[in-house]
């Protein structure tokens, strides 16, 4: 869900006279700190500049080591610095605005005075002033290994096997909580098996990560094994503590965890990553998949690259950057797509030597962004080395280059000194990463931290270059119309709304494709393709006052769905805020809320909301149609209900709120039901949940529905125990509405699994009701296929798939500068047919009638003589390259009528 984009930007280091080690982000990813060996800088994220450094003295870096690592406290108030000789040092990191011996960098607003308020102070994008002080410093026994933060401790891993707890307050060891790795039992799992501790007692933990969801840690050891440790109470008593073997795990090397979807990562010597996840009835670490290179995306990666050397997830877990030691990284997709292959970009001289095979850039440390929109790296450059006479863009353009836009940067040249650079690259990503409501699965939507990118439908583009003052109605036209279309729509989010609320967390789409909503740090703003004008809070106090949560935004008809906190009355509130009025809180439905909304979507009339106590709430939404009056905006809005049908607990089916990624309410059942009534009803009879990756159904109780009163609204469903549909599921697809004339594609569920590709829960009722199915046939079936795109969008009647890819453009190099180290990435747009998977994979099942009436029902599509052509290539391509016979006659002539085959067979057969 993420791709890179543009040039990185090369960030200029003031007073660097040491080599850059490591950088860390805070909690919220606002601050980071930049070490060298000998100094410790804050940096401020937008702009990309150090507000404040602290150079240590040489005597204290004689007695104490260089800097290794750091540590932030969970207030931004402290850090703690790891040396190489075994201690830690604790900074005191204090705000102070009213100390003229500071700097706040500002930016100066473009506004005329006249147009300026008091609360803007005539300037944006304000840099806080930060000093930074030396507390204290501690030895550890042994040196420093691990690092991570426990509330108001600092948990230490060392090299003679123990674990300490330092407390943030006083920097002492809390020495009745210390854990010595040699008297932890462990074990294969936590219930069944025998334990037993370590043989080797000088066996050490080089690496570890603590998530505070699934209540441990994950730990790479000396000797290459792979461990979780846990404890029976969060305190972590040192005789509670018990330690999980990874028996999937050999060689690791590091490790990263993803709090949303539990998952586990480690890094192996081979070069690969293997994920796992903990088993819930036995407690064991399960393999989830591998992210590997394949020799497709590039061969011989493993030795090529070496070990792996980083790991770090996004902020909201859908995407893992991995590096190597040898140079080179990727980004993968939480289940393991391959999303972006430094290495692997087919330009003549881009991030891979050409002419050596090697990387060129061997990142040390990395740290993602806030929102995941920038990946901040230390990067040594390899083999790449400066002709005589050339000089550092950054030397050449002055400090200010590093402030610079990164849509605006120029490529980063290569420093007359060997050394390490601070870089950073820029990542745009799916709506769908953090706001998965239903009306952002059949766009294709993409947000950066100012603008949004939109591959829009022919009726859009039509709306576009219409003229302002005719207003255009979008003709309705075949989905087949926009399938050729590349052109992406970059939309900047105006500065006024921007200047205060960098950087876009959430963006939707109504449903016709026609307006888009985004929110910030506060408030929201909207904006109409048709009139090409954006609705911002007239109100800035009312704009400031109001921040949009986890549970996002959507669209209901012509209003927009928000799931806020209001911080004037500290509460949280759903709001409906309708288009054709303005921004303002006078038109707005508030319905108070009792605890944070963390989901939210709409179905029909319906709306679905989860919120942190874990309970699932039922709405129904009505707006009643009134006479045209002069205060037919603020009538709309008396005549708008939004009322509580229904709320159920599923704290049993769920470890944790926060690991639900998805909820959607839908029409979709299991059981035995006429596909006719099915096709015209869209009453809801499901609920689907995303929990961590595996999707669960909950059906409604028909039997217990009849027997319930029409008014009965308390008790409006009753919902069976839920069945898991499917596992490591990334993304689903549901179409907004059904076709009789496409059932098959229209009324089935699309899935989205990272690394295993897509599957489809088909319908497999027959088209005729006449004809009386088999009773043991499945209504639903299950087919997987692979895909060579991710995938973003479906086009449910036009059989395709739209996805994105970062694609690499290589300029040639001029006299005067030496060769690019970096290529410029752009986006491009992706599709991919998938009819033929579908028919091959009911041929193989067997289901031959079922494929004749999916194919029947896509004649119409221009392309579908092709999808035939790939339907027969593959299957005499799998025949073929098969060592032993096929049992069974697979070929779809056999299975298909004369018509559909006649004009292709010969040219397929040849």
């Amino acid at each position: 869900m993420y791709f890179a984009v543009g040039w990185p930007k090369l960030l200029q280091v003031v007073h660097r006279d040491s080599r850059l080690v490591h950088i860390s982000a805070n909690c919220d990813r606002m601050l980071f700190v930049v070490l060298t060996q000998s100094t410790i800088g804050i940096w401020f994220c937008k702009p990309a500049v150090e507000i404040v450094s602290y150079r240590r003295s040489s005597c204290s870096i004689g007695d104490l080591g260089t800097n290794e690592m750091a540590q932030w406290k969970p207030d931004s108030s402290k850090i703690a610095v790891t040396t190489s000789k075994g201690y830690i040092i604790f900074y005191q990191i204090e705000f102070d605005k009213n100390n003229a011996k500071q700097t706040i960098f500002r930016k100066r607003e473009d506004r005329p005075l006249e147009q300026r308020d008091d609360l803007d102070c005539h300037y944006v994008d304000c840099v806080p002033a930060l000093t930074i002080t030396m507390l204290s410093y501690l030895q550890v026994p042994g040196s420093v290994t691990g690092l991570v933060c426990l509330r108001e401790e600092l948990l230490v891993s060392t090299g003679r096997g123990i674990l300490q707890r330092i407390r943030w307050s006083d920097g002492l060891v809390n020495s009745d909580l210390t854990i010595e790795l040699a008297s932890v039992p462990f074990s294969a799992d936590l219930h069944h098996s025998r334990s037993s501790q370590l043989s080797n007692p000088d066996i050490c933990i080089k690496a570890l990560k603590y998530s505070p969801l699934l209540g441990g840690f994950t730990a790479v050891l000396s000797n290459g094994r792979a461990a979780f440790i846990t404890a029976r109470s969060l305190k972590f008593e040192p005789n509670e503590v018990v330690g999980v073997w990874s028996q999937e795990v050999t060689g690791a090397t590091t490790t990263a965890v993803n709090h949303k979807y539990a998952l586990m990562a480690f890094g192996c010597t081979s070069g690969e990553g293997v994920v796992c996840h903990l088993d819930e009835l036995t407690g064991a670490l399960v393999l989830s998949h591998r992210l590997v290179i394949s020799s497709k995306d590039y061969p011989d990666a493993g030795q090529v690259c070496g070990a792996v050397s980083q790991m770090k997830w996004t902020p909201d877990g859908t995407a893992l950057a991995m590096s190597w030691e040898r140079g080179g990284f990727s980004v993968w997709s939480v289940f393991g797509s391959l999303l972006l292959l430094s290495i692997g970009i087919d330009t003549g001289q881009s991030i891979s030597d050409s002419n050596s095979g090697h990387p060129k850039l061997k990142i040390k440390s990395m740290e993602w962004g806030s929102e995941g929109y920038y990946l901040w790296m230390v990067c040594e450059r390899l083999h790449c080395t400066p002709p005589d006479g050339a000089t550092n863009s950054s030397e050449r353009s002055g400090s200010n280059s590093s402030v610079g836009d990164p849509s605006s940067s120029s490529p980063p040249q290569s420093q007359q000194v060997p050394g390490v650079d601070l870089i950073q690259l820029q990542f745009i990503k799916s709506s769908l990463a953090v706001n998965r409501c239903m009306t952002n699965h059949i766009h294709l939507l993409l947000q950066g931290e100012d603008r949004l990118y939109l591959n829009p439908e022919e009726s859009s583009v039509q709306v576009f270059g219409s003229s302002p003052s005719l207003p255009q109605q979008a003709p309705s036209i075949s989905p087949t119309a926009f399938v050729g279309n590349k052109q992406w729509h970059v939309m900047h989010i105006p500065h006024t709304y921007l200047m205060h609320n960098w950087p876009i967390r959430y963006a939707a789409m109504s449903m016709s494709g026609h307006n888009v909503a985004v929110a910030g740090k506060t408030g929201l703003a909207h904006y109409s393709l048709s009139s090409r004008k954006w609705k911002l809070f007239g109100n800035e106090t009312q704009e400031r006052d109001m921040v949009v949560t986890s549970g996002g935004l959507t669209w209901w008809r012509d209003f927009i769905c928000v799931a806020c906190y209001n911080l004037l009355d500290q509460r949280d509130e759903i709001r409906f805020y309708p288009r054709d009025c303005k921004l303002d809180n006078t038109f707005a439905h508030v319905t108070r809320i009792p605890s944070q909304v963390l989901l939210m979507n709409t179905y029909v009339d319906l709306l679905i909301v989860l919120c942190a106590d874990c309970h699932i709430v039922l709405y129904s939404v009505q707006q009643k149609r009134i006479q045209h009056t002069p205060t037919i905006a603020l009538n709309k809005i008396q005549e708008f209900a939004l009322n509580k049908i229904q709320e159920f607990a599923i704290e049993n089916f769920v470890p944790h709120p926060a690991n639900v990624v998805a909820v959607m309410l839908t029409s979709l059942r299991t059981d035995a039901g006429s596909a006719k009534v099915a096709s015209e009803s869209k009453e809801a009879e499901s609920i689907l949940i995303n929990v961590a990756g595996r999707l669960l159904l909950f059906q409604t109780d028909r039997s217990a529905s009849a027997g319930k009163a029409a008014n009965d609204r308390e008790k409006w469903l009753t919902f069976n125990p839920p069945v898991i549909v499917a596992s490591s599921v990334e993304s689903m697809w549901l179409n907004a509405h059904s076709s009789h004339l496409k059932p098959h594609l229209t009324e089935a569920l699309w899935l989205g699994c990272g690394a295993a590709g897509m599957k489809v829960w088909l319908p497999l009722q027959p088209k005729d009701e006449g004809i009386k199915s088999k009773g043991f046939l499945s209504k639903r079936i299950m087919l997987p296929f692979t895909i060579d795109i991710y995938p973003l969008a479906m086009l449910f009647e036009a059989g395709i798939i739209l996805g994105a890819n970062s694609e690499a453009v290589s300029y040639p190099s001029h006299g005067d500068t030496p060769d690019d180290c970096w290529p410029y990435l752009q986006l491009e747009r992706t599709s991919q047919v998938y009819l033929h998977h579908i028919l091959r994979q009911l041929l193989r099942r067997n289901l031959g009638v079922h494929a004749l009436e999916v194919a029947r029902s896509c004649t119409d599509l221009p392309y579908f003589p092709h999808v035939l052509e790939l339907l027969i290539h593959e299957v005499l391509e799998e025949e073929a390259t098969s060592k032993e016979p096929i049992p069974g006659d697979h070929l779809p002539i056999t299975f298909f009528p004369s018509p559909y085959f006649t004009p292709h067979t010969a040219c397929t057969c040849v």
